[in-house]
């Protein structure tokens, strides 16, 4: 399950989480980020300050496996 931690009212104080419903295991995967969703093409697709971000995500592991990269600009 994907999930949003927020300590403030803006995207920079945000942090995407993961739990993992079979062994109960949650861990920070995305700071400064916010409304996460998993894509099909192994994405996940978010939006933080800058606009749309995605991260290659492992939902085997439950793990980001690479750099963020913005994907549209100024729509945060």
């Amino acid at each position: 399950m994907l999930f949003t931690i927020w300590t403030a009212s803006s995207f920079d104080n945000a942090r995407i989480g993961v739990l993992s419903l079979e062994t109960g295991e949650h861990r920070a995967l995305v700071d400064g980020g916010t409304y996460a969703r998993y894509v099909p093409s192994g994405h996940l697709v978010y939006a933080g300050a800058s606009g749309l971000l995605a991260v290659p995500f492992d939902l085997k592991r439950l793990e980001v496996t690479g750099p963020r990269v913005s994907i549209l600009e100024g729509s945060a």
